[in-house]
């Protein structure tokens, strides 16, 4: 009769409990963020405009001893720079030739990968109003720099 069958493993239900457990442990740490994915942002000056603009150098660092993933997307243009406007988060690449290959985007443990961004205060091709912005180096939606400030100097 079915419900009055004694289970000669009385653990099993815990057993599946501890099993999905750990299945979804796995599943977030993929999901939800990788401590050993660390992003930098270095700008070459302080100010930035049409005449004189910045370098932007963003650099990932994978310094755990897994792969790091952080999305799909093309091989050649992994990591962004952003500036945050009302709000938003908009990429400084203006204009960037990137390869038609779709991949993951990921580092071996202990490799790097650097991208540089020459920023002149546009953003969807206007320049900014004159004032300070934050901005913020990224690999994907996953990880970020910690910010720095730069200040735009739209009367050059």
């Amino acid at each position: 009769m079915i419900g009055s069958r004694r289970s000669s493993q009385p653990f099993t239900g815990w057993c599946l409990f501890l099993a999905a457990g750990f299945i979804f442990s796995v599943t977030a740490c993929g999901l939800f963020g990788d401590d050993d994915l660390v992003v930098t942002l270095e700008t070459s000056g302080a100010t930035t405009s049409p005449s004189e603009p910045v370098t932007l150098t963003v650099t990932a660092k994978n310094t755990g001893n897994t792969r790091a993933c952080w999305g799909k997307g093309s091989s050649t243009c992994q990591l962004n720079a952003l500036v945050r406007v009302d709000g938003h988060n908009y990429s400084v690449a203006i204009s960037r030739t990137c390869t038609a290959d779709y991949r993951d985007l990921c580092l071996d443990p202990g490799k790097t990968r650097t991208e540089h961004f020459v920023w002149s205060g546009h953003v969807r091709g206007d320049v900014l109003p004159a004032g300070v912005y934050r901005v913020r180096g990224a690999a994907g939606v996953k990880e970020y720099s910690p910010p720095r400030w730069v200040a735009v100097d739209s009367s050059q």
